[in-house]
C-alpha cells in the first residue's frame, strides 16, 4: 500500500524558474570578530593567525576573500554605535576548523607564540569561563592586512562575478 504524499510527490512538477532567478547575482561583507587582545597585532600583520570558539562561516567561499575585521572597545554600548567598534580591512587566506590542541609548530609561530605552554595560558585567559580545552573544535582564520593590489584583484572579481557573464 502507497502512502498518499508518496503518490502526490511523484505527480507534482518542479516548481518553475523565473527568468530574474537566473541572473540574480549577490556581493556580501564578510565580517571577522577580531579578540580584542589581538586586534592591533592582526592590523598590523604581526599575528596572521587565529583561533576562536564557535560554529564556522565561511564554507562556500574561494580563498582569498575580503573581510572586515572588527571589535567592540571595553567601554561600548549599543548607544554608543560605530564610535566604540574598530575595523581593519583584512584578507581572509583559509578557514579551517581543527581541535584547539592540535596546534602546529608553523601555526604557533603565526599566533605570536614560541610555545604551546605561553598559547595556552593565551588562551586561557582569553575565555576565563571556557579555558583552554584540548579536544574542543576552533574556527582557525587565517588573515593579513589588506594591501592595494588585493583591493584590486577583489575589485576585479566582484566585478565579474556580478556582471561578468553580460561582456
Amino acid at each position: 500500500m502507497s502512502s498518499p504524499s508518496g503518490s502526490r510527490a511523484r505527480t507534482r512538477r518542479p516548481a518553475e524558474r523565473k527568468p530574474r532567478e537566473f541572473i540574480l547575482r549577490t556581493g556580501k561583507t564578510r565580517r571577522l570578530h577580531l579578540p580584542r587582545v589581538d586586534f592591533n597585532d592582526i592590523r598590523v600583520g604581526a599575528k596572521t593567525e587565529y583561533r576562536n570558539y564557535g560554529t564556522r562561516l565561511f564554507d562556500e567561499l574561494a580563498f582569498p576573500c575580503p573581510a572586515v575585521g572588527y571589535c567592540q572597545r571595553p567601554w561600548w554600548t549599543v548607544e554608543h554605535g560605530l564610535d566604540g567598534i574598530d575595523t581593519v580591512l583584512l584578507t581572509l587566506e583559509d578557514s579551517w576548523v581543527e581541535p584547539l590542541g592540535a596546534i602546529s609548530e608553523e601555526s604557533l609561530e603565526r599566533e605570536g607564540f614560541d610555545g604551546i605552554t605561553d598559547f595556552r595560558r593565551y588562551f586561557a585567559e582569553r575565555y576565563p569561563k571556557g579555558g583552554f580545552r584540548a579536544l574542543a573544535n576552533v574556527i582557525v582564520y587565517r588573515v593579513r592586512p589588506m594591501t592595494e593590489a588585493d583591493e584590486e584583484q577583489f575589485r576585479a572579481d566582484l566585478w565579474n562575478r556580478i556582471y561578468g557573464q553580460w561582456r
